[in-house]
């Protein structure tokens, strides 16, 4: 929110109302990087043992 806006309102940020708890960026950045890989693991014959990974890359898909 803009901080014309948020003095115009009477809530500022950092002071009236809570600082975001997490960068959602930085966030955003590392869960695709751990999905990716999670889906990097399973696509390939990995250590997991069979019974533990999806098939064929059709049911990786539905998964993700």
């Amino acid at each position: 929110m803009p901080e014309d806006l948020q003095k115009e309102i009477s809530c500022i940020i950092g002071i009236h109302y809570p600082e975001r708890v997490i960068d959602l960026k930085a966030s955003l950045e590392k869960n695709k990087k751990s999905m990716h890989k999670l889906r990097d693991m399973l696509m390939g014959e990995g250590e997991t043992p069979a019974h533990c990974r999806p098939s064929n890359d059709d049911e990786i898909r539905q998964f993700f």
